[in-house]
């Protein structure tokens, strides 16, 4: 059974005003939202939730930039934290997934079904640690 405690999110996705609506949205679909400004806020974010963070919502733009070192310094410090990214071209963005990027979510979406991607995600992951465990 998934914890009781809602799933923490890391919205940081360029535009401002995408931000605010999912979190509005990941909210009432029972996500506990942090918002981020940038990549360096989202790594600090990361350092202040005394949880772990369950998921990380990131744009492609932000997933590539500077060779991944988003990606790869959110798997360093938090190894199971569910990176997701939202891009726009499926066989242009497939080869997103070789790079510790957890799922590729297609542009367009709407926020209920995003949320509700994420929790399915989550909700698999955690299917697949008790069944190790048990």
């Amino acid at each position: 059974m998934m914890e009781s405690a809602a799933p923490r999110l890391i919205l940081s996705l360029d535009f401002a005003d995408a931000n605010n609506l999912l979190a509005g949205v990941m909210n009432l679909k029972g996500f506990n939202v942090f918002k981020s400004k940038s990549n360096d806020d989202c790594l600090s974010i990361i350092n202040q939730i005394e949880d772990k963070t369950d998921a990380v919502l990131i744009d492609k733009e932000s997933a590539v930039e500077n060779d991944y070192f988003l990606v790869n310094q959110i798997k360093k410090m938090t190894p199971d934290t569910m990176i997701v990214v939202i891009a726009d071209d499926a066989d242009e963005d497939k080869k997103l997934l070789e790079k510790n990027i957890d799922q590729l979510v297609l542009r367009p979406i709407s926020p209920e079904n995003l949320a509700d991607t994420i929790l399915t995600l989550l909700a698999k992951r955690e299917l697949k640690r008790l069944r190790e465990a048990g």
